[in-house]
Formats: structure tokens, sequence, C-alpha cells
């Protein structure tokens, strides 16, 4: 794969040195849109209405789902009328592995209907010699935009473990934190063109109205927020993390994440900052029984598709919440749980002649016996 990457990296250092990049890019633009192959963008949606089409999905998070609904509105509605987005919204999403940071992207991309893709921010180094060049990205998004120009160059490109490239002194002498920062810069900045590699040839894209999100856990961010109060977080073991990064004021909290090893000139250009907490057994168990996109729902089309109703009672959300909430994973967690418990009933069931199934807390505490049990009932009920 890393051989790849690296051709990938030369062909692209080959475009960028082609004199008439710029002029065929240019001519071909122009072509495309006197024979109107560009499509015109449009967008209608307000933040509320954002706001609410993630509410359906998204348990919890209100101030990630509103600063997200934000800055994509007005982001998108500024391209939709001929704006100028010189101060893009680029945004950096803040919270612990779990709590929903790119599953929020993703709905987003999906309710706006533009390109999205998820690059990981550790797979770059700032020379290229090593790992893959941040340029590599906006190949990937002309790819997710089945090479639609127009498409891509208004896509969102979601850098995901952000804080693994901070400076690890916190001086900004990390190569491999401070040069990929750097390359990041470039390319967030816009005013910027790059050379991607198209089926009809060199082509070059702007950066201009692609929207940036960041997100990482930063877990190491609390102990700088405990160190200094920044005027309204409280110093104390009695404050847990969530409540340290929710009552540290902005200014502070931009400060430690410099202190982190992010670069000011990075942070400069990501103006939003919005923090995710971690999710309680509460919203867990919301997440089962009202998010639109339960990962129950798959299950019970499973096992209808070989005819078996599956039920969940109030015990087997309770103990399917409880058993995540404990594993410390998030939301990530629920489709571990579940199926581990129900693999032994996807496995056994089919062909039993069992038609209806109560998914319960014994079921998901003691899977196979319990499973077992169910069977053995069934067949004693016909005469078996």
């Amino acid at each position: 794969m890393t051989g790849g990457r690296r051709s990938r990296d030369n062909k692209l250092d080959q475009l960028l040195s082609t004199e008439d990049s710029e002029k065929t890019l240019t001519e071909d633009v122009k072509k495309e849109e006197a024979q109107g192959k560009v499509n015109k963008f449009t967008f209608d949606m307000t933040p509320k209405e954002l706001y609410a089409l993630l509410c359906k999905s998204v348990i919890g998070q209100d101030e990630a789902k509103i600063k997200l609904s934000n800055a994509i509105c007005y982001h998108y509605q500024n391209l939709a009328t001929g704006g100028n987005n010189k101060q893009k919204n680029n945004v950096l999403l803040l919270g612990p592995t779990g709590c929903g940071k790119t599953y929020l992207v993703q709905k987003v991309a999906k309710a706006v209907k533009v390109p999205l893709i998820i690059g990981d921010a550790t797979k770059f180094s700032g020379t290229g010699y090593v790992g893959g060049k941040v340029e590599s990205l906006l190949q990937d998004l002309l790819v997710k935009a089945e090479y639609d120009l127009a498409a891509a160059s208004r896509g969102i490109i979601y850098l995901d473990e952000l804080d693994k490239i901070a400076c690890k002194d916190g001086s900004g002498r990390d190569v491999s934190g401070r040069d990929v920062q750097n390359g990041l810069l470039k390319i967030i900045e816009g005013g910027n063109e790059f050379p991607v590699m198209h089926p009809t040839g060199q082509r070059m894209i702007k950066t201009d109205n692609i929207l940036f999100i960041g997100g990482g856990a930063f877990s190491d961010l609390y102990k700088i927020l405990r160190g200094q109060t920044g005027g309204d977080a409280k110093q104390g073991a009695e404050n847990d993390d969530g409540e340290l990064l929710f009552k540290a004021n902005p200014g502070y909290l931009l400060k430690a994440l410099m202190k982190y090893g992010m670069i000011p000139e990075l942070l400069g250009r990501i103006p939003v900052i919005a923090r995710l907490k971690a999710l309680t057994k509460q919203e867990l168990r919301d997440i089962l029984t009202k998010s639109d996109e339960s990962v129950l729902l798959q299950y019970v089309s499973d096992f209808k598709a070989y005819g078996t109703e599956v039920k969940f009672n109030e015990s087997a959300y309770d103990t399917i919440a409880e058993k995540a909430f404990e594993r410390g994973m998030g939301a990530r967690g629920l489709g571990a749980v579940v199926e581990e418990a129900l693999s032994p009933l996807k496995f056994h069931l089919p062909g039993t002649g069992v038609t209806e199934v109560e998914v319960t807390k014994q079921l998901i505490e003691y899977p196979l016996v319990t499973t077992l049990d169910i069977i053995q009932k069934h067949k004693k009920t016909l005469g078996g």
C-alpha cells in the first residue's frame, strides 16, 4: 500500500511541474460551463432544519450538533448564493472515542449531499518520505465525487485522529507533528490549487470551498486543563474530563490545544470548536430505542429474513446499555455487545421453526444457554 501511495504522490509531483496545467484547467472549465456540464449547486436548508435531522439519529451532543449545523448551513448557503467563502467555518470536534464524531460528519454530508472523505491524519508525513502527502486527500475526494471536479471542490474532508499529529513536546520541533500540520495548512487555508489525476488528463482543484472538519480524542488535553483553571473550570479530582472540557472558557481551551502541540496557524484556520461528551448509560440506551439507525434494527431484519420475529424487552435494553457503558467504548460498544449476545441465536435458530423470540436480560447475559433453552422449549411444544 505504501508503494502505491508513493507512486501516486510521484505522479502528483509530475502534474505539478507541468507548465500548461493551469491553462488546461481554465480552458476545460470554460468549455464545461458553456456546454452546461457544470451543474449549479443549490442549498436551502436552515441550521434548525439540519439540527432536527441530526436529532433523529444522533442522541445527545447538542453543542456539536448546533455548531455543525451553523457551520455547514452558512458555508453551503454562501456557495449556493454565489458568496465568498474566504473565511470558512472549518470545524474541530473534540471528544472521547465512541462519542459520535465521525458519525456526525457522515450524517451531515449525507444531508447536504456533498462528497465526504475520511482521512486518517496519522498516515501522513510532512515531507512524504514516510507515509503519504496531505495533497492525496484531494485526489481521494475527487474519486469519491466520481471525478466531478465541481462537486469535489465543495466537498467535505474529515481529518480523523488529528490529535495524533500534535508536536510531541509542544515546542513545534517534532517533524512528525509540526510538518504534517504545516502540510495540512497549505490545503486548508484556500487560495491554492493542487494537481489531481482525472480520466480526461491532468486537472487542478482549488480548496477555497472545501470544508475541513478535524476530530480527535485529545486524551492528554485534560491533564493540561487540570493544570490551570482557565477561569471557569474548577480544579480538582471532583471534575471529570467532560466537565473540564465544557467548563474551560474558549480562550483557555485554545491555549491548552497549543500547549498540547497544535500549531496556532492551523487552529487559526479552524475557527469552530465543538465539544462532545462521553455518552452516558441512558444515552446509550436511547441510541438503541430512539435512534433511526439503531443497531438493533439490522438484527430484527436479519432474523425476519429467516422467518423469526425478534423483540427486545426493557430489561434487554438496560443490560445492553450497561455492558456497553462498562466497556468505555461509547456507541461502538453497543454493536459489539449485541453481536456477542445474539451470535448463538443467529447460528442455532434458523431452521428450527421458532417464529418468535423475546430478547431478555437473561439472553444478553447467558447467550448460548438461553438460546438452546429457547429451541428446546419449542421442540417440546411440538411434542418432539
